[in-house]
């Protein structure tokens, strides 16, 4: 059956609204990312307790001034939603106020990560991980021996896998910031087009190397 005009219109408008919703979405993603990004900035990777809580009042004062709707603690639990993206797009964890006893606690800590790892500096995560596997499968055949170095294993590849996932998180930022940065300077169409083609989800690098 052919559609009338009205319905023809109406249709018509829900597609548009369609597209303004994808759009509008969209942009609040890159809006997003762009604003995790400068918080990240603005604290740096070690913030002490009094620069990030000076920066989340920033925030949240910045907040309640672009959306005076906002109710009650409303801007208190948004901060607390970004807080946990950052977590996940840069590793930035609050940091706690710090008294003099959690002071004197958090430096014994610290010197027992870096005996730790100066412990295990040539030996590889591979290996620590095997190590870690070998003792897990004599507790398993003995559970009522304890193992002395158990623990200490077992941190010693947590905090190795930490360090280089952080490290990775670092080194593509570094990257990503350094490709943008070519990007709005080049003036080759060529190069842009490539680059293009290259960033492109489908891309199949591997397809594309060219072996000896």
């Amino acid at each position: 059956m052919e559609l009338t005009k009205v319905a023809q219109a109406i249709n018509a408008t829900q597609a548009d609204l369609a597209k303004q919703s994808g759009e509008l979405f969209a942009q609040s993603e890159i809006d997003a990312g762009q604003a995790l990004e400068l918080f990240a900035k603005s604290v740096g990777t070690e913030p002490t307790y009094e620069e990030w809580n000076s920066c989340r009042i920033e925030f949240i004062n910045a907040y309640v001034r672009t959306k005076p709707q906002a109710k009650g603690n409303s801007a208190d639990q948004a901060f607390k939603r970004f807080r946990g993206r950052l977590v996940d797009a840069y590793g930035l964890e609050a940091p706690k106020a710090q008294t003099e006893a959690a002071l004197k606690k958090a430096e014994e800590r610290k010197a027992k990560q870096d005996a730790l790892e100066a412990r295990y500096a040539d030996t590889s995560t591979r290996v620590l991980k095997d190590l870690l596997s070998n003792e897990y499968q004599a507790q398993a055949k003995n559970p009522t021996k304890k193992s002395a170095i158990l623990k200490e294993l077992e941190k010693a590849v947590s905090l190795r896998v930490k360090q280089e996932a952080e490290g990775q998180r670092e080194e593509l930022k570094a990257v990503r910031d350094e490709l943008i940065a070519w990007i709005r300077t080049c003036n080759d169409l060529d190069r842009l087009a490539l680059a293009h083609e290259m960033m492109n989800p489908d891309y199949d690098v591997q397809a594309e190397t060219v072996t000896d």
